[in-house]
């Protein structure tokens, strides 16, 4: 069985049983939705703040690592090659393309780790956009799944780097302000949207905004 087989059955599966554990879940102990809240575009740079500059510092530190670790051996098979000639420098470039993968693999493990690290110690990604963050009132037991998931998730978010988060702002303020003008055009109340994508990137980096 080829090993992309695998990885595909054992996704499957793994799926299946998050969808099955999910459903057993709601019935036991009957988790309720969680509702999000409505927030300015302000708010929002306010909220992914933390999660935006731990994900820059983290970004630097692999890469410090890295570079560090790793790099060097890149460097002498790049140069191993170049003393080939021509038609024989396929297996030192299949080398170095292993090489580089195993890099970006280890790469993101570490962002992961040094995520997680921080996620635990409450830089959160989806917790900061409920109505209730607290969860007051829901089950024990779904306060708790709902933190472990929302450490997982913010691991994740910050492995990733902070590119990553300042696109997710951007959607975030666009899904936001389209929420605030459906909510305005029913009659409800609106609030009033504090500046756009840009005034968020102005408050992050201006230290008296």
């Amino acid at each position: 069985m080829a090993r992309s087989d695998t990885v595909e059955r054992a996704t499957t599966l793994g799926v299946l049983l998050l969808i099955a554990l999910g459903l057993w879940l709601m019935n036991r102990i009957g988790i309720v939705p969680l509702q999000l809240g409505a927030f300015s575009a302000a708010e929002i740079g306010q909220k992914l703040g933390p999660l935006f500059v731990t994900a820059l510092f983290i970004e630097r530190a692999v890469e410090v690592i890295m570079s560090t670790w790793r790099a060097q051996r890149a460097k002498l098979i790049e140069f191993e090659r170049d003393l080939l000639p021509e038609n024989q420098r396929a297996a030192k470039e299949r080398e170095l393309l292993e090489y580089k993968t195993s890099t970006m693999h280890l790469a993101f493990k570490l962002g992961f780790s040094l995520g997680l690290v921080f996620a635990v110690l409450g830089v959160r990604a989806l917790a900061p956009f409920l109505a209730d963050p607290a969860l007051t009132g829901k089950d024990e037991l779904q306060q708790r799944l709902f933190a472990g998931a929302d450490m997982l998730m913010s691991a994740t978010v910050l492995g990733g780097g902070a590119d990553g988060i300042h696109k997710l702002m951007a959607l975030l303020i666009d899904f936001f302000e389209k929420l605030r003008k459906d909510v305005a055009g029913a009659g409800g109340p609106a609030r009033p949207a504090a500046g756009g994508a840009g005034s968020v990137a102005g408050h992050l980096h201006d230290p008296g905004a």
